[in-house]
């Protein structure tokens, strides 16, 4: 991760959690998930981060079926499977 906070050779900052308020937020056009226990990973386009910058190591079958754009989310399994 480089100084200023983003991933992968000068991607995007990641953001971080924050409490939703639809009195003064809409959002539409954005995705929203409830908190999961996961790793927090950043996709490229072409290779997988940690938030920490540290390269993740997807299963190939897994990558295959990303797309070439940025992608930043939570990879989990299952509940109360951390």
């Amino acid at each position: 991760m480089q100084n200023n906070g983003t991933v992968g050779g000068g991607g995007i900052s990641l953001m971080l959690a924050q409490n939703f308020d639809p009195e003064k937020t809409d959002p539409t056009g954005w995705y929203i998930s409830e908190k999961l226990d996961g790793v927090r990973c950043y996709w490229d386009g072409k290779a997988m981060y940690t938030r920490n910058g540290h390269l993740f190591y997807p299963p190939d079958f897994f990558k295959k079926e990303l797309p070439d754009m940025a992608l930043d989310g939570e990879l989990w399994t299952d509940r109360d499977d951390f």
